[in-house]
């Protein structure tokens, strides 16, 4: 009966005090809630930048093209429709008229494929960080597609890229 009793006096003196304190608290400070609208606008326009930069890698991916490559292709294809409403030729240097024709990315071949080129074989490698690295036997030989038809160095299914 003692120790309930002792134990009953702690709790009634000790919830009065809790709750006391617990109304005090009005929440953060001025300046902690500068620091938290800072850091949430910051942190939201990150996540913006960033997952714009993921869905256009991803994209890229998927082309199994380098950003500088797609570049180069939007630079390609703005020729392409400037020569088209100029009857097949633009303007070169020193008023050289030069006929400028669509040409296919060579080295496309087909989602799946340059994903899998790009990031290896198993699906489940993929989303495993500690998996192995594709294995690339030469870094001057890739598959392509073989839009280009016969005339081009397409001719076998590797081409052989010569680097002096």
């Amino acid at each position: 009966m003692h120790v309930t009793c002792r134990v009953y006096v702690s709790l009634s003196q000790c919830i009065p005090c809790i709750l006391t304190r617990t109304w005090q608290y009005l929440g953060p400070s001025a300046t902690q809630m500068v620091f938290l609208f800072v850091f949430t606008i910051t942190n939201s326009i990150t996540l913006f930048v960033m997952s714009i930069l993921v869905a256009r890698n991803i994209w890229l991916l998927g082309g199994n093209i380098t950003t500088i490559e797609s570049w180069e292709l939007e630079r390609h294809e703005t020729l392409v429709r400037r020569a088209k409403a100029l009857g097949g030729y633009v303007d070169g240097p020193d008023g050289v008229k030069v006929k400028i024709t669509k040409q296919e990315f060579p080295y496309d071949i087909g989602i799946l494929r340059n994903v899998q080129q790009g990031l290896g074989g198993s699906v489940m490698s993929w989303l495993w960080p500690f998996a192995a690295s594709p294995k690339i036997t030469s870094g001057s030989e890739f598959e392509t597609n073989e839009f280009e038809g016969e005339s081009s160095q397409t001719q076998s299914k590797l081409v052989k890229i010569e680097v002096r």
